[in-house]
């Protein structure tokens, strides 16, 4: 399919859950890891990157990793950003072929956490994900488990965080030194008429909706925000229709694209902690 990154299976322990299941699921996501890079070795010319699209589609994703990258480096003290183009580089700029990632497993446990990183980085990927997170545990201890990770894993990689998250999680995370992150969240909550705005989450498929002409955010230039009032939204979702499912998704997907552009700018201008993000996403 010509996927700009693609992932090898990992597994992801339950909550909570002892020590050897942790192991258990490390090892099995690290025997994954080296036969995947076997195989992507000696079959990664067999779907040329480029050849799928083309390079003015793709390379300005190339660049907001690199380049997030390399300001989070930048601004670590003592650190400066080097291109990696050797065998465990392949960095993701590169442009000849896909790049294949890997995932750290571990659980909870941070001994665990440790081991799974630096044996994974022994293997040699271009870039390495925090997988296992966000499966049941209290929030603050996900923000332990990926601190604590991220001091194992190479300065120079783009790291990816799974399944994460929330606007103020993204901010949060970005801001502990994650390049990347993926998550079902603006999608999921947009079939359920839950709604990111800059002046909280809004739930609209509530009764006080129904005579609203406002838009759904004023602050927001979205097509959907810039031609539809709340009350024609939550018309659509009380009637079930399916456009209210596709207009919903319109919106939640470009307040989170708001909010990596503006995560992105705070990194360029040197901001830590709070951001113009931050701002955005406050409950009232």
């Amino acid at each position: 399919m010509g996927a700009d990154v693609i992932m090898p299976f990992g597994e992801c322990t339950e909550y909570p859950a002892g020590a050897s299941r942790g192991r258990q699921s490390m090892e099995l996501t690290l025997r994954w890891a080296e036969r995947s890079k076997r195989y992507f070795e000696q079959h990664k010319q067999e779907v040329p990157w480029c050849g799928q699209y083309s390079a003015v589609s793709v390379q300005p994703m190339q660049d907001r990793v690199a380049e997030a990258r390399d300001l989070r480096i930048s601004r670590e003290p003592g650190k400066t950003a080097q291109n990696d183009n050797s065998e465990n580089g392949n960095s993701v700029g590169e442009g000849q072929h896909q790049s294949l990632f890997a995932i750290v497993q571990g659980g909870m446990d941070r001994g665990l956490r440790r081991e799974s990183a630096q044996r994974t980085i022994e293997i040699g990927f271009p870039g390495y994900a925090i997988g296992g997170l966000s499966v049941g545990e209290p929030r603050a201890l996900t923000r332990e488990i990926v601190e604590s990770t991220i001091e194992h894993l190479p300065q120079d990689k783009p790291r990816y965080l799974m399944g994460v998250g929330t606007p103020e999680e993204i901010v949060e995370y970005a801001n502990l030194g994650i390049d990347m992150m993926d998550c079902v969240l603006p999608t999921r909550a947009a079939r359920h008429g839950l709604l990111f705005t800059s002046q909280g989450k809004i739930s609209i498929k509530q009764a006080r909706y129904a005579s609203d002409e406002q838009p759904l955010d004023s602050n927001c230039g979205c097509r959907v925000c810039r031609r539809y009032s709340r009350a024609y939204l939550r018309h659509l979702y009380a009637s079930n229709e399916v456009l209210a499912q596709v207009l919903n998704t319109v919106h939640n997907l470009s307040f989170y694209l708001d909010t990596m552009r503006a995560v992105r700018h705070s990194i360029r201008l040197g901001a830590r902690g709070r951001s113009a993000s931050a701002d955005r996403t406050e409950q009232p």
